[in-house]
Order: C-alpha cells, then sequence, then structure tokens
C-alpha cells in the first residue's frame, strides 16, 4: 500500500553566540549566528553602540563582524565593551526582529 501525507516545517530561530574576542587567534574572532547564512539568505544584521549609533550593517554577502567599523568613524576598531544587535530575518515564521547584545574584546 501507498501512503501520503503533508509535512510542514518551520525554520529553527539560529543560535546567537554574543562573544566576540577580535584578537586573530581564529576564536571567536567574529559576531557568528548559527543557522543564519543557510536558513535565512535575506537577513539584515545591525550592529549599534551604548548610545544608539549604528556602527555596522551586515547580510548575505558581507562577512562577519569583527569589531572594525568602516563607517562614521574611519576604518579603525570599535572599542572593547558592550554593543547590540538587531537582526531583522526577513521570513515569514519570524515577523519580529530578533533583538540582543554582544560583548567585543580583545
Amino acid at each position: 500500500s501507498i501512503t501520503s501525507f503533508n509535512l510542514f516545517t518551520k525554520n529553527c530561530p539560529p543560535t546567537v553566540y554574543n562573544a566576540v574576542s577580535a584578537n586573530n587567534d581564529t576564536k571567536n574572532d567574529a559576531f557568528f549566528i548559527d543557522g543564519l547564512r543557510d536558513i535565512f539568505v535575506n537577513f539584515k544584521l545591525e550592529i549599534y553602540n551604548r548610545w544608539g549609533k549604528l556602527l555596522w550593517t551586515g547580510n548575505q554577502s558581507k562577512p562577519d563582524w569583527d569589531g572594525f567599523v568602516a563607517e562614521g568613524i574611519g576604518n579603525e576598531k570599535a572599542p572593547a565593551g558592550t554593543y547590540y544587535y538587531i537582526l531583522y530575518l526577513n521570513d515569514a515564521d519570524f515577523p519580529e526582529p530578533l533583538t540582543g547584545y554582544l560583548f567585543l574584546t580583545y
């Protein structure tokens, strides 16, 4: 006998690793979000400092944030400290952006 059924799936939320040690030791050198680039290909990620200034915007075509700020203050490293992110997944299962913090150290 042959049986058929409908299987509905949803994307799992990405896992955010919010510690960045951008010291070029190949461990946590960039802000990595597991399950983001393979599943949510139309994402938009924004990084803000504690005063609400947008420091970096990323998407599928940009590498993960490694602490450098290209716009606004020149090509310099952002100071060590706490930063905040807004992650727009652009997915019907996740209509609201994900928000949180990350800690940057060197």
